[in-house]
């Protein structure tokens, strides 16, 4: 939240979950918090990598369903594709990295 509040460029975010190998209830519910926030200020979520186990609770919780099928991708590099291509921009190499240990 802290990064979306920071910058009023940010069109979308690229979520790299393939780390992830579980979720609980309480993590779901908030990410699904912030996909309302970034709804909220017109940032779009894409996510990359999100492994089978970790799908199922999201579809569960209601999660996949806000974020969008279309939003899913296998790895990072398609997930940056379709959100270069959906908001037009291109992204600056490495700032979510920087960006995101500065939060």
């Amino acid at each position: 939240e802290q990064l979306v509040e920071r910058s009023s460029v940010l069109q979308a975010l690229v979520l790299d979950a393939y780390p992830i190998n579980r979720i609980d209830s309480t993590a779901a519910h908030a990410l699904k918090e912030l996909v309302t926030t970034l709804r909220e200020r017109g940032v779009a979520l894409y996510m990359a990598g999100v492994k089978g186990p970790v799908m199922d609770r999201l579809k569960r919780a209601g999660v996949a369903d806000l974020i969008g099928a279309d939003h899913f991708f296998l790895d990072v590099h398609a997930a940056v594709e379709a959100a270069e291509a959906a908001t037009g921009a291109r992204t600056a190499p490495a700032a979510s990295t920087a960006t995101l240990s500065e939060a």
